[in-house]
């Protein structure tokens, strides 16, 4: 199935050189440039260059270091940027290679002795080396949670199925960022990348841009989501692709409601809990004047579906159970296990 992003081909903007700047793209850049001319500049830079034919290794190169510098941008641009403490890489490595420059000898002597390291030098070499793989993991974390923040809103739900969607589609750009010796194998047209950077500029649709052309993509999207097949009349299983799709556009809450409220098919379940598209959203911030309130868009589907999904469905209850007492997300459990067969 194609994007439906990738589907509205009309004229090109002025100056680019392809057909892939459609309505919906020139809406997102202009969005895009209402918030930040930067963040709409690196965007249309993106698309301009990968809209060269052929597509040079060069072009692809600029267009994925545009798109890293805009994602990596724009949670600070939507007031969403996630806290980022500890040290450097680039410096605690420094550190460690100092470290080792002074301790290497007397480390390697012994090793090739087959004797015991001298434990000053290996105390030393040791507590450089923690940070450096402290900051690695905060650094991925970082990253992480910058997806989040541009595909949610927020950085509370890292495993959450659109951010890990939205990581994987840019991180795919990522291979292309620097010239390497395959460089030669790069693709040379953009329909081959054109699903990855859909993903990406869905999640940014649904957080800044049209809110009803991400529904209008949901309505299209379901009764494909709810087809059967037409001899037996048994529901289909969702495949790969269609389930890419919904899943980058249910980052948000509302989307997500919306999804759910028309899902039917109960062969979705088990991709569905798999990928943790099931789990309510995080608790909102408790606030002593007003009562907490967990909305669980998934649950309507999950008592639909208990009955012909037990397997999944159980295994998503119990794995919400342990997470949270929300009222509404008890209300859900009850109403669900009651469907459950016995």
């Amino acid at each position: 199935m194609n994007g439906m992003l990738g589907t509205d081909l009309e004229l090109p903007m002025p100056g680019a050189p392809s057909d892939i700047w459609t309505a919906r793209r020139r809406a997102l850049s202009a969005v895009l440039g209402q918030r930040d001319r930067i963040c709409s500049d690196l965007y249309r830079r993106a698309i301009d260059t990968l809209g060269e034919s052929p597509l040079s290794a060069v072009a692809l190169m600029t267009a994925s270091h545009c798109l890293r510098e805009l994602v990596n941008r724009l949670p600070g641009v939507l007031g969403a940027a996630p806290s980022h403490s500890g040290t450097d890489l680039k410096l605690a490595a420094r550190r460690l290679a100092l470290v080792w420059r002074d301790h290497r000898e007397p480390l390697v002597r012994a090793a090739e002795d087959g004797g015991n390291a001298p434990v000053e030098n290996l105390a030393a070499v040791i507590e450089r080396i923690d940070p450096v793989v402290h900051a690695y993991n905060a650094g991925g974390e970082s990253a992480k949670a910058k997806r989040s923040a541009v595909a949610l809103g927020h950085s509370k739900d890292l495993d959450n199925p659109t951010v890990l969607s939205f990581k994987a589609a840019t991180d795919f750009f990522e291979e292309f960022r620097h010239p390497q010796s395959g460089a030669a194998d790069w693709p040379t047209e953009v329909d081959s990348l054109l699903p990855e950077l859909l993903v990406i500029e869905t999640a940014i649709e649904g957080r800044i841009g049209n809110f009803f052309a991400i529904v209008d993509d949901l309505n299209l999207l379901l009764p494909h989501a709810n087809s059967r097949d037409d001899a037996t009349g048994v529901w289909s299983e969702p495949s790969e692709d269609l389930f890419r799709e919904v899943i980058s556009r249910i980052g948000n809450l509302k989307h997500r409601s919306i999804f759910f409220a028309g899902l039917q098919n109960p062969r979705w379940a088990l991709k569905l809990c798999n990928a943790g598209a099931l789990d309510p959203p995080p608790p909102e911030e408790p606030d002593e004047d007003v009562p907490s309130y967990t909305p669980w868009p998934a649950g309507p589907y999950l008592i639909l579906a208990a009955a012909e999904a037990p397997e999944a469905v159980t295994s998503a209850l119990l794995r919400t159970s342990a997470k949270t007492d929300a009222h509404e997300v008890q209300r859900i459990l009850v109403a669900a296990g009651k469907k459950l067969p016995p």
